[in-house]
């Protein structure tokens, strides 16, 4: 039996965030700012509108036991991810397009083999009024636009997760260039659930019970990185203050 520690995580605008999911795709929870983020979710990456195919893919094998062997793991936590490593010259693979309008969009695609999942880690991001995009090949997922100097204003963040093996980026400059104004260190490859570790038998799945479907959409899938891993805990909005410049996330972590 497996033991569960509640944290309370508060929740800052342009720092922390939390990556709520639903049954049909991921979202973006925006605690402070909730009419922008109704505005972006509406919006869709350039290239969208010329149907233009995902570009090839940087590809990284599968992930072999030595690699999650090597992991400094902590042991109270399962396993649901490991970092890997991005070749830093990967970028050259990237593709600029010119749009009907004639505006140029730069586009990268990075398939982790097997992944049930990859988020993507920035350094010395400062794209200014440029917009960057993250969607899987099917396009229905998409996270963005990261403009700026990304998340915390730092340059130095990790995306949001896309749930699928392959993550394409788009970048659009808000002038012409030829060159990316940011770099890949690595990515989180998500493990696929055979790959983590089983549900204790003490726990229910809220699936099961239809009576709960309601309280149970109101859960937000929390993943952090320590040591090269990933792991992952769920957790509800405890509290929402007063004009919405914070949140109070109430987290779960099991053990």
């Amino acid at each position: 039996m497996r033991n569960s520690t509640l944290v309370i995580l508060s929740l800052l605008p342009g720092g922390l965030f939390a990556q709520v999911i639903t049954e049909l795709s991921p979202l973006e929870f925006h605690p402070s700012r909730q009419e922008a983020s109704n505005r972006i979710a509406a919006r869709k990456p350039s290239s969208f509108a010329q149907q233009i195919p995902a570009p090839l893919p940087y590809r990284l094998a599968n992930v072999t036991q030595a690699e999650i062997d090597a992991v400094a793991r902590d042991p109270r936590f399962p396993l649901m991810g490991i970092e890997r490593p991005i070749d830093p010259r990967a970028g050259w693979r990237g593709q600029w397009v010119t749009l009907d309008d004639g505006s140029t969009v730069w586009r990268m695609a990075i398939q982790s083999v097997g992944a049930a999942g990859v988020r993507v880690e920035f350094s010395d991001f400062s794209v200014g009024a440029g917009e960057v995009w993250l969607y899987n090949e099917d396009r229905t997922q998409v996270f963005g636009p990261y403009t700026g100097s990304g998340i915390d204003d730092s340059g130095e963040f990790w995306s949001h997760t896309v749930f699928a093996d392959t993550v394409v980026l788009e970048y659009q400059p808000d002038s012409p260039r030829n060159s990316v104004p940011f770099t890949i260190l690595k990515i989180l490859h998500r493990l696929a659930l055979e790959e983590t570790m089983a549900a204790g038998s003490c726990e229910l799945d809220v699936s099961c019970y239809a009576d709960w479907s309601v309280a149970a959409s109101g859960v937000g899938l929390y993943f952090f990185q320590k040591g090269g891993a990933g792991y992952a805990c769920t957790g509800s909005l405890d509290e929402q203050r007063q004009q919405g410049l914070e949140a109070v996330l109430a987290v779960a972590i099991v053990r």
